[in-house]
């Protein structure tokens, strides 16, 4: 923030510095294209601030013209603010949004006993704009099969951001006893309990959402890390109970006379290594087809702490389950 004229003479002098470097950078954005889409943002984002501090300090109003975007994610924080913040945390966040997003819709599939197929290249997000400490973001065009349950994921990770940020108890309704909707749920509020990235420099993540994604609810939602914690808890009371869930991963271990084997999850959308499972006497000629093979495994996952148990519903040889 400008205080005096002095400070206003040393920003207009660093603003042309930096406009001289930026005109000499730009120069290499033909025979470096990844380079310059990489560090631009850099130089564009300091120069906006800097000529968002002379305005200010002038008392020269500024019509923002906001990049066109789906989703704008803005990290907050003092240090966020003094441009200590490292590419590396915001790539962390965007990856477990974008990640949390899909697995949520995967779960609404399952909760809706659909069989087909959630593309690889669903919920894909491009970037927009960049600003410091802030992103926006364009979602890929989608097949019209992942169109509604990808929009319909958005929609209940912000109900589930606004409900953890009232710091009330878990909702009866998330409570409930039916382990198909609470896969849902939980993915919800694991997808939550994710978003804060270990860099203490945010202190929270504010996302606004497009018109496309709007019903009725407010357009922006904050996570903080008392947000995330109410999440984690949350999510903790479901998988205790049992949560319906579809993985695929590779069958080791198997002991027919307890009816225990161990799942390999290969999925990359999943975060289990492995798993325990157990499994009824009717699909042991079932297991016996998927040993030391990529199965297709869906049933009644329960966690308590650390320690998590599968009990299967169905089992399959399965290729995979994304494409």
């Amino acid at each position: 923030m400008i205080k005096n004229d002095h400070q206003l003479d040393s920003s207009r002098r660093e603003l042309d510095r930096l406009f001289g470097a930026f005109l000499e950078f730009r120069s290499s954005k033909q025979s470096k294209p990844r380079t310059y889409d990489l560090m631009a943002p850099s130089f564009t984002g300091d120069i906006a601030s800097i000529t968002e501090s002379i305005y200010n300090y002038l008392g020269i109003p500024i019509v923002a013209v906001p990049a066109k975007s789906d989703v704008s994610m803005r990290l907050k924080g003092n240090r966020v603010e003094l441009g200590e913040l490292s590419i590396s945390t915001v790539s962390d966040c965007l990856a477990k949004f974008q990640s949390g997003i899909r697995k949520i819709a995967h779960a609404s599939k399952i909760a809706q006993s659909s069989d087909a197929v959630l593309s690889r290249k669903s919920c894909k997000f491009t970037l927009s704009g960049v600003g410091r400490g802030s992103v926006n973001l364009l979602m890929d065009e989608l097949e019209s099969a992942d169109d509604a349950v990808i929009n319909s994921a958005v929609e209940t990770l912000v109900e589930g951001i606004e409900k953890c940020s009232e710091n009330g108890e878990l909702p009866i309704a998330y409570a409930a006893t039916n382990k198909v909707e609470n896969s849902v749920v939980y993915e919800v509020f694991r997808a939550i309990a994710g978003l804060m990235p270990s860099d203490k420099s945010v202190e929270a993540i504010e996302f606004t959402f497009a018109s496309r994604f709007e019903q009725d609810r407010p357009a922006t939602v904050t996570v903080t890390s008392k947000v995330a914690e109410t999440a984690k808890k949350w999510a903790s009371t479901i998988a205790s109970n049992g949560v319906k869930v579809s993985i695929v991963g590779k069958v080791r271990q198997s002991d027919l006379d307890t009816r225990k084997i161990k799942i390999v999850v290969e999925e990359e959308d999943h975060t289990f290594k492995k798993i325990n499972a157990v499994f009824s006497e009717s699909l042991i000629p079932d297991v016996i087809k998927c040993f030391g093979k990529k199965a297709r495994v869906v049933g009644i996952l329960k966690t308590i702490g650390r320690a998590s148990r599968l009990e299967i519903e169905h089992i399959e040889i399965s290729s995979a389950l994304f494409e």
